[in-house]
């Protein structure tokens, strides 16, 4: 079974009427021996490559806010995306 991990933080503040919210998160795979392990391609003997192609990590954050326009009715906005869309552990092919 393949280990992984996972970090998140996360802030709000809140200024008058407006509440603003930001967050950072990152998730982490972590190789096993199997997944280092080598194939020799059946049409030229001399080429070897890693079975899989396996993404070592993903960032990403957030950030959003909230205006209280009545104590009962809000108006939020968010934004999520990637900021690094993370790298290959193993590059498939390799000689």
């Amino acid at each position: 079974m393949r280990k992984s991990d996972g970090y998140y933080a996360q802030a709000q503040v809140a200024v008058g009427k407006l509440d603003l919210m930001a967050s950072w998160g990152i998730t982490r795979i972590f190789l096993t021996n199997y997944d280092n392990t080598k194939i020799v391609s059946s049409l030229d003997p001399t080429v070897s490559y890693y079975q899989f192609s396996i993404i070592k990590h993903q960032e990403g954050i957030s950030c959003g806010g909230v205006y209280h326009v009545k104590p009962c009715f809000t108006s939020t906005w968010t934004y999520s995306g990637q900021i690094l869309p993370g790298f290959l552990a193993k590059s498939r092919f390799s000689t």
